[in-house]
């Protein structure tokens, strides 16, 4: 038995399709959709053994594509034209962009950071990450490394806004390892890495990393002055050296104080809290009612009462 299949060659991939009583489908590719553009059609008609024909359309349920596209595909690679093959919806990028992207000059940048976009909006940060670095390595060879570092930076707090720390820091090691007066990047590194070395249960030495970052910015960041506390004070208790412990909490304490009063976005006043609730879990109690009573007198936020 035969079955027939009315193959438009308009079709991007869509998966929509209706049935016959026949057995034949027509395709519904996005075009005839209503509101959407309407451009030159091709369509003819295919008839197939109904063998055939199920192994196609079980081929595109798995695959997650239409036979429409299946069938161009095919076609395309028997007429030795793969460039005219179907792209699957939103799938890949265009195969220009890739030509110019896989470019050894600046003209790559461009398509690269392009298809770095499209990877993130996919949720492919992984992809999007090598691509921003292999932008980054063109921008430091036309333009020097100031350039490259500043440009990885800036793909790295894009990462940052996602879950992906770890590719984050790698992005902000190379920004670094470019430029290391690069202070930007130096003290967003070193709070990741603080915040890592947190996440992965105190690492000390991921804490002697953020320590030796963001004791180059301590000077200019309030934040870096917090996190480069905490970091010297789980080393110094890690070591044994009480000195260091005192140093490191009166830093802690000075950042908390200046945090505190200098805040203005009350959701701020949580992570704040958060802060107060390491020291209590470390056993410096009265350290953490000190900043607690200070928050109360002297903070913008201070409308409830602070935990005790």
């Amino acid at each position: 038995m035969w079955t027939t299949l009315i193959y438009d060659t308009n079709d991007d991939g869509g998966l929509g399709h209706g049935g016959t009583q026949d057995g034949s489908i027509t395709l519904m590719p996005p075009q005839d959709r209503p509101g959407a553009p309407q451009p030159l059609r091709r369509n003819f008609s295919v008839r197939m053994p109904e063998e055939l024909y199920a192994r196609l359309e079980s081929l595109a349920e798995t695959r997650g594509e239409s036979m429409n596209k299946l069938v161009a595909t095919a076609v395309a690679v028997l007429v030795e034209r793969d460039d005219l093959a179907p792209l699957a919806a939103g799938a890949d990028i265009h195969p220009k962009i890739a030509r110019d992207a896989i470019r050894q000059g600046p003209e790559a940048i461009a398509p690269l950071k392009g298809i770095a976009k499209h990877a993130s909006n996919r949720d492919q940060m992984a992809l999007a990450a090598v691509c921003w670095a292999a932008a980054a390595r063109l921008v430091t060879a036309q333009q020097g490394a100031t350039a490259g570092s500043q440009e990885l930076a800036h793909s790295a707090a894009m990462l940052a806004r996602t879950n992906f720390r770890e590719l984050t820091i790698a992005l902000y090691e190379e920004a670094v390892t470019l430029d290391p007066h690069n202070l930007d990047a130096v003290n967003r590194l070193g709070q990741l890495l603080h915040h890592a070395a947190q996440a992965a249960s105190d690492d000390v030495e991921r804490y002697r990393e953020a320590a030796s970052l963001l004791a180059r910015v301590t000077f200019v960041d309030d934040r870096a002055r917090l996190f480069h506390g905490w970091a010297t004070l789980h080393i110094a208790r890690a070591e044994g050296d009480e000195l260091a412990v005192t140093r490191s909490i009166s830093e802690i304490d000075e950042a908390m104080r200046r945090w505190a009063f200098a805040a203005r976005d009350p959701k701020e006043r949580a992570s704040w809290e958060r802060q107060v609730e390491r020291l209590r879990d470390l056993g410096y109690l009265s350290e953490a009612d000190a900043l607690v009573s200070f928050g109360g007198q002297h903070s913008r936020w201070a409308k409830e009462p602070f935990a005790e």
